[in-house]
């Protein structure tokens, strides 16, 4: 973005010879030198906004000094089951030559549930400080530069939860609210995190907190707006749709690297590039993947949902020997779409960070979604097939549209359009309907150690 709110340009595309950025979660950077973390856990190196390489962080990020301190805290879209030992670290940084821990993480009351409740999102100050916002409770974290804790902010409403084990479809599931979606200091010094204040679902309050931790503002926000935080702490609420669509990412929509393999269950190949024109899944698996045996099955019941004109399920083995293979695909009772042997030469090329990881291609064979790991179900790959199918173009073209509209929220106590933003007492709301609670009941405390 530029200094007024207005988009300047996207970042995206492929590393040469490389997959490209499909579903990134944070960034840390400076304006040429970028670091993109996608949902994998793999970060996409940026110079001058052109893709280099793909890096497997943390050892990656050494030796660039450049995009000065780096801060990464579990991420919530990568949920793992399993313990945190009492003095694991919240946050782990990087300054490009050596690593460092900051708080220490909480130990939930369902053990296993460890990585979801110390999920959240992190920000950094060009004085070294690090912010993080946990992603299930409203509680707001700073630290100095020397790693001391500074002051914990909280704001508690009835619809908070611990997170718990429940069972959905008969499978034992993480269920837990998303309190806080993202966490950004402005160049003001202030701290703007995004909020959900309903029982569920996307973001729809920003907050605004001084150094001092105190919540300062709050106001309404679309929830599908992206915020920006201007040089004098103007911020400006725009909906990302609008303004990408006047921009094209470099490389967007980049091409999956063909493959002509010999079939795993026959005489003849799979060629990636006979079935262009259809929507493509390709999944790698491996005899020896634990997931895979869950997730085929139902890669299986989608590949007979599908409409074979219009898109098709493809199995890549990644067994060195495919006997391995072929013994675990009778093992499952066979599956009905193409499986290819990949030698174990699979990941060399395309660069994968493990086992199950699927690819969502459109009809041109351009990369539409990645997804690394397997949870309860496929419902994410299903509906970014069922999406693809119902698009009548391209999800890679971008055509040139008016200025995207924003909201202008002053710090002065007004917005761009003249509505008074009530400001000063904690909890204080702008609506765009003229105000209303920020959360019923709402408590706001802010706690300095010593």
């Amino acid at each position: 973005f530029d200094g007024r709110g207005r988009v300047e340009g996207a970042w995206g595309g492929a590393p040469p010879g490389g997959l490209p950025l499909t579903q990134p979660v944070s960034v840390a950077g400076t304006r040429r030198r970028l670091l993109a973390v996608d949902v994998d856990g793999r970060a996409l190196e940026f110079h001058d906004g052109k893709p280099v390489a793909w890096r497997d962080p943390p050892t990656a990020w050494g030796g660039s000094g450049g995009y000065g301190l780096v801060a990464a805290a579990r991420s919530i879209f990568d949920i793992r089951i399993a313990p945190v030992a009492p003095g694991e670290p919240l946050v782990r940084t990087w300054d490009g030559s050596r690593a460092g821990t900051l708080g220490e993480a909480v130990v939930p009351q369902q053990a296993m549930l460890g990585p979801v409740a110390n999920a959240g999102w992190t920000a950094t100050t060009p004085e070294g400080e690090v912010y993080f916002a946990s992603a299930v409770r409203g509680e707001v974290h700073r630290y100095l530069a020397d790693g001391r804790l500074r002051w914990i902010s909280t704001w508690v409403h009835d619809a908070e939860r611990e997170p718990r084990f429940g069972v959905v479809d008969g499978t034992l599931t993480p269920k837990f609210r998303l309190t806080q979606q993202g966490i950004a200091v402005g160049p003001d010094g202030w701290v703007y995190v995004l909020a959900t204040t309903g029982a569920e679902g996307p973001a729809d309050r920003l907050l605004v907190f001084d150094t001092t931790g105190v919540l300062r503002r709050a106001a309404s926000v679309d929830p599908r707006a992206a915020i920006y935080v201007g040089r004098r702490g103007h911020v400006y609420v725009v909906k990302p749709s609008e303004a990408l669509a006047r921009t094209r990412t470099a490389g967007e929509g980049t091409t999956f690297p063909s493959f002509r393999l010999p079939s795993l269950t026959g005489s003849d190949t799979v060629d990636l590039t006979a079935f262009r024109g259809r929507v493509v899944v390709v999944n790698f698996w491996a005899s020896w993947c634990a997931p895979c045996r869950k997730e085929m099955p139902l890669l299986a019941h989608l590949a007979e949902s599908l409409p074979p004109s219009d898109a098709v399920v493809l199995g890549l083995n990644e067994d060195e020997n495919p006997e391995d293979g072929r013994r675990f695909v009778e093992d499952l009772g066979g599956v009905p779409y193409p499986l290819a042997e990949g030698g174990g030469r699979l990941r060399a090329r395309y660069g994968y960070r493990g086992l199950p990881y699927t690819v969502v291609l459109d009809r041109e064979g351009r990369v539409i979604r990645t997804f690394y790991g397997f949870g309860a179900s496929i419902a994410p790959i299903e509906e970014a097939v069922r999406a693809a199918l119902a698009s009548e173009r391209s999800p890679a073209v971008f055509h040139r549209r008016p200025a995207p509209s924003m909201v202008h929220l002053r710090r002065d106590g007004r917005d761009g359009r003249g509505g008074v933003f009530r400001s000063g007492a904690p909890g204080a709301v702008a609506g765009r309907g003229g105000g209303g609670g920020l959360v019923s009941p709402a408590v706001f405390k802010t706690v300095q150690p010593g």
